[in-house]
């Protein structure tokens, strides 16, 4: 890890920043953590581009706990749930972001729910109604609604599990 971390050193790599023409007041090194709870883990580079970034906090690659890599904000996002703080990149899916509005939150602290057909997001049903199988438990946006309502029995069910076809 030292003859990289020296290696790293040698080929004299430049923040974005730099390599943009633009000052930087903030460089830090690329290297290996060689120590500590980050030990093995390359600082201030995306580990999907490979870009070194200074360590100006609204540039800089963010540290995802969970795989342990940095992400640039190009490549991938590292959201903190906004009840306990956890974080986690997207591809992780640890920290979930709710796509109507935007809020980032963890499985532990709010339950999302998914359209089975769309694999949209929502945190709430206040964010955007959902509609439910209540045989086989599935959810799907009122946009790609595959529920039908039995008046008879007052339950919804999907196209799957005997439900009519029906599009909201």
């Amino acid at each position: 890890m030292e003859e990289y971390n020296e290696h790293l050193e040698n080929m004299s790599i430049s923040c974005q920043h730099k390599t943009r023409g633009r000052p930087c007041a903030n460089e830090s090194e690329a290297r290996l953590h060689t120590y500590g709870e980050r030990y093995g883990v390359q600082s201030s580079t995306c580990y999907d581009c490979m870009k070194h970034s200074c360590s100006d906090e609204s540039h800089s690659p963010k540290y995802c706990p969970q795989c342990q890599k940095y992400h640039c904000n190009s490549c991938d996002f590292v959201f903190n749930c906004l009840e306990c703080f956890k974080a986690s990149c997207l591809s992780c899916h640890e920290v979930h972001v709710c796509q109507e509005c935007y809020m980032p939150y963890c499985d532990d602290c709010k339950t999302f729910f998914y359209c089975m057909k769309c694999f949209s997001a929502v945190c709430s049903m206040e964010c955007r109604p959902m509609a439910f199988c209540m045989k086989c438990y599935h959810s799907y946006c009122l946009d790609c609604a595959m529920v039908s309502f039995c008046e008879e029995c007052n339950t919804m069910l999907c196209n799957d599990c005997g439900g009519m076809t029906f599009s909201g």
